[in-house]
């Protein structure tokens, strides 16, 4: 009998310490991965508190010690039972104090495990709340801290992106944002001229602050900023008083943008980052050693040269080598002249805008001349005409390839200042040799054939996908850039069981833009390029997690023409694509893929 007892004993004891085992590993992994993605991975780093003053590894630190005392003194309880069971002797004292001990330690465990899950949860409710998430709040299994405003929020796109590498140090800081701005909530008017935006005026350091990431992120030093802004009040530039970082070593540099109802606001007053995303946005790049010295050059332009006519709603896009300052390339025409469109002598009316991560400059004219499948207005240049489109170089200062003051300059500059090299000789010779123009023309024709998606990827339903994976689409004709945007090409999510979206579980997001050749390959020549490859970089995905990329109507091609998937002749055949019936085709109410037949119209797979 005491045999049996004595096994029953050895059994218990190790079905406690396996319940211990599980509970130390549990615990490991909320500090090193639960939390560690607020900045404790370098806990496991760490060799003593007293070496460190940063106050999450100081917490995290005790934590793990704690824990480990803990486990030490179960340890201990347990070995000591189980002496005092095996040498009982039949003494049914010993025995009872064991099994007492043993007991009371089974209960401790399971207190300490229950506390180990409300601290887990606390943490996490508490993380989501001051991190604006990935998306914004909540349970998560990773926080990238300050990231859920770019996409679900206000940010459309900014330069450096998002751990950017190798960045020179003559770069500038750019923001865009998707709506439009109070310019005193981002600059301060140094002159006191009422001007925001002027060639002295700096960046407001209440809300906006530009420092190296081994900076204290309160009291700095902080990176000393001249600060401009687009006509439209949407984006802004912030040039260093300076270069960034050092000339021996690459340099992590971060940038803060304040929220709440003191921070960056939008031109109606309300906060620009408010309720999920109330603590801002910040985002960090590293420095090179180098300071770019080296001119941009155009890549691709369309409409290409040609001796057959385009229909006249065309937009005209020109793409870089490399982003450009946008104030430079972005303004209205007539009056703005770094970039020119003509009808023989005539200037053309319209908006130059750029976008596609800065690399993109495009051209819509003003003239209403129709309607697309969504309702909304077509704009077209002059009908049956030679359009001549001219980009100009900007004056050169003392010290080429750099452009001369004042700011924003007089022609296209990259990111750091470096005049256009439009005869692309590598050399920066200024206006008039390095200013390019090309020309084309247009019938009295209007396209109204829509875009459609040819090809995405990931595939639909496709499980286990890489929190990397490339998320893209293929569509038919070459799309408009500047539709292209977090705006009008969303990303949702949502964790099983799947009843609605969830901005919590969305990482950042971005769109780009690239051509493809009637092969589907990626192409950079203008004369082949025929339909765009359209991909959304993003942040690392969560596992156990739907994503729902949804292609907008605000979505639009180089005619534009919208992309309307659900828009057919027959009103009865038309539906609208939802969480339950992600697939929609203009054929028939289906809740399947859609395929295109081979007169072009698409039916249900």
């Amino acid at each position: 009998m005491l045999k049996r007892n004595r096994l029953s004993f050895v059994i218990k004891a190790a079905l406690t310490l396996g319940v211990f085992a599980v509970f130390l590993f549990s615990a490991n992994l909320i500090l090193a991965q639960g939390v560690g993605n607020l900045g404790l991975s370098q806990v496991d780093n760490t060799l003593a508190i007293a070496t460190q003053t940063d106050i999450r590894v100081i917490i995290a630190r005790i934590i793990q010690v704690a824990f480990g005392l803990i486990g030490i003194v179960l340890v201990g309880l347990i070995i000591y039972a189980g002496f005092l069971y095996m040498t009982s002797a039949g003494d049914s004292t010993k025995v009872a104090k064991a099994r007492k001990i043993i007991t009371e330690a089974i209960i401790g465990l399971l207190i300490i495990l229950s506390s180990l899950a409300i601290t887990e949860f606390v943490i996490r409710s508490i993380i989501g709340g001051i991190s604006g998430g990935v998306g914004g709040g909540g349970e998560r299994r990773f926080v990238d801290p300050l990231s859920g405003a770019y996409g679900s929020g206000i940010i459309q796109d900014h330069y450096p992106a998002r751990d950017a590498k190798d960045i020179p140090r003559n770069a500038k800081i750019i923001i865009t944002f998707k709506e439009v701005m109070d310019p005193a909530s981002l600059i301060e008017d140094s002159d006191g001229d009422g001007v925001y935006g002027n060639s002295n005026d700096k960046l407001n350091s209440s809300n906006v602050k530009i420092r190296r990431s081994s900076a204290d992120a309160v009291s700095g030093p902080f990176v000393l900023a001249f600060a401009a802004k687009s006509a439209d009040n949407r984006t802004f530039v912030f040039r260093p008083d300076g270069l960034l970082g050092s000339s021996a070593e690459n340099i992590k540099h971060a940038v803060a943008l304040a929220g709440g109802a003191t921070g960056v606001k939008k031109a109606n007053g309300e906060a620009a980052f408010g309720a999920n995303f109330s603590r801002g946005y910040q985002w960090e790049f590293i420095t090179g050693t180098f300071v770019d010295e080296t001119p941009p050059q155009w890549q691709t332009i369309m409409p290409a040269p040609r001796p057959a006519p385009y229909d006249k709603n065309i937009s005209i896009e020109i793409t870089f080598n490399e982003p450009i300052d946008p104030l430079t390339g972005s303004g209205d025409s007539p009056g703005f002249s770094n970039l020119q469109v003509s009808a023989g002598s005539a200037a053309v009316a319209g908006a130059f805008v750029v976008s596609n991560g800065y690399r993109t400059v495009g051209f819509i004219a003003k003239q209403a001349c129709g309607v697309n499948a969504c309702g909304d207005t077509i704009f077209c240049l002059p009908g049956n005409a030679g359009i001549t489109t001219l980009i100009k170089a900007a004056t050169l200062s003392s010290a080429p390839p750099a452009a001369a003051f004042p700011y924003p300059y007089d022609g296209i500059t990259d990111i750091a200042g470096n005049s256009f090299d439009g005869n692309k000789n590598s050399v920066a010779n200024g206006p008039p040799t390095d200013n390019y123009s090309w020309a084309f023309l247009t019938s009295n024709n209007i396209d109204l054939t829509a875009p459609t998606v040819l090809k995405i990827a990931p595939d639909s339903e496709q499980p286990n996908y890489d929190a990397k994976g490339e998320v893209a689409l293929e569509f038919s004709k070459v799309m408009l850039s500047s539709s292209l945007n977090n705006s009008n090409l969303l990303l949702h999510g949502a964790k099983p069981p799947v009843t609605s979206y969830d901005i919590t579980v969305v990482p950042w997001w971005t769109v780009r833009n690239g051509y493809l050749d009637l092969a589907g390959a990626i192409t950079t020549d203008s004369g082949t390029a025929v339909r765009s490859l359209v991909t959304v970089p993003h942040g690392d995905f969560l596992k156990v997690t739907s994503y729902y990329p949804e292609a907008t109507a605000g979505l639009k091609d180089s005619y534009q023409n919208c992309y309307f998937p659900s828009k057919s002749s027959a009103a009865s055949a038309t539906c609208e694509a939802t969480l339950s019936r992600p697939y929609c085709c203009a054929a028939a109410n289906c809740g399947r893929p859609c395929a295109i037949g081979s007169s072009g119209e698409p039916y249900c797979q």
